[in-house]
Parts: C-alpha cells; sequence; structure tokens
C-alpha cells in the first residue's frame, strides 16, 4: 500500500476556497472536500528559510509561512497563535528563544501562590500579542482563510487544585481571547 505514496501524494486542485467551503458546510450543502486546518505554527518556519526565532517576531514571516501552508498542502484555516508561552511571555515571564527550537520558559512571571493577583494582558502591548494581532487581521483582510485566534489554558488548569478557580482562569483566558478576536477584526475591545 505504501509504494502508491513513494512519489508524494498527488494532491487534486480545489474547486472551492476555504470560506466558501466553510459556508457550504454551515447551510448544509455539498463540499469538494473535506475541511481540513493544518495548526503547524512555527514548527513548518524553516520550510519557508526562516529560523524560528525570526518567525517568532515577524508578523511577515507568519504571513509568509500560511500562505505557504496553503498553497503547498491547500489547508483551510490560518492558526494565529501567540502560543502558550506567548501568553505567558505577555503576561511578563522570560522566554528563551532558539533558531531552531521552540521557544521555551526561562523564568516564569509568577508563581502560583500569586495567580490571584495575575494582570489581565494588553493585547496592543503586551509581549508578542501586538504582532499576532496584526498577522490575524492581515489574514482575515485576505479572505481566503478560516482565521483560527488560538489562546491556550491546558497549563493554568494543569495547576488548579478546585474548581472554583479553574473555572476565573478559564474566565480570565476567554476574555483575553474575546479581546484578541475583537482588536484583530477592527472592533473595539471589551
Amino acid at each position: 500500500m505504501i509504494e502508491k505514496y513513494l512519489n508524494g501524494l498527488e494532491v487534486k486542485k480545489d474547486e472551492l476556497t476555504p470560506i466558501e467551503r466553510s459556508k457550504l458546510i454551515s447551510e448544509g450543502k455539498e463540499v469538494d472536500r473535506i475541511m481540513c486546518c493544518l495548526d503547524t505554527g512555527e514548527t513548518l518556519a524553516p520550510m519557508i528559510n526562516t529560523t524560528l526565532k525570526e518567525y517568532y517576531h515577524s508578523s511577515e514571516k507568519m504571513l509568509q509561512l500560511e500562505e505557504y501552508i496553503y498553497e503547498n498542502f491547500h489547508s483551510d484555516g490560518a492558526g494565529v497563535s501567540c502560543t502558550l508561552r506567548g501568553m505567558a511571555e505577555a503576561m511578563g515571564s522570560k522566554i528563551k528563544y532558539s533558531d531552531y527550537n521552540i521557544a521555551m520558559l526561562e523564568k516564569p512571571a509568577l508563581t502560583i501562590d500569586e495567580i490571584d493577583n495575575a494582570k489581565l494582558v494588553d493585547v496592543d502591548k503586551d509581549g508578542r500579542l501586538p504582532k499576532a494581532v496584526l498577522i490575524a487581521q492581515v489574514v482575515d483582510d485576505l479572505g481566503l482563510f478560516v482565521v483560527q485566534a488560538h489562546i491556550f489554558v491546558q497549563l493554568a488548569l494543569a495547576h488548579a487544585d478546585d474548581d472554583a478557580l479553574a473555572l476565573e482562569i478559564v474566565v480570565a483566558i476567554a476574555r483575553v481571547t474575546l479581546e484578541f478576536i475583537d482588536v484583530a477584526r477592527g472592533r473595539p475591545a471589551l
């Protein structure tokens, strides 16, 4: 079976754009193929001859990678993300950036005991969030992709021992996510 894929997978030409496909699916109509959104993030940056460090700090490189993924892999979505480390950075953590490895937490912004005093991030000023907002705006303006804005919750929940605290953390992150999306779409923040 694998022998038929040794020379590459043949990808049929799309008949619809991702936006057209998404609209038809939401209307319950037939489409040319199943939607597929590749959420590769920074891991594919070397495919556009960019280091991960360059990618993390350049809206242009982020857009270039999303266009590359769209053109070469026919992804239906552009995954715009500041990553979990980007959220930690926006909250004040120190992040170590490497050329060919994902960013790593070097020094946390706060301890578990300080979580009740954590500040809400400002999507216009903190860390790399302004770059992520800019790329979300540009990608949305292109009108080719289904824009997905990702803000991650897992780490916060992993440290929450009680349900009330877990709910507070999720609500705070949801507020920041909605503000991120509003700002990216040019609407006033909450």
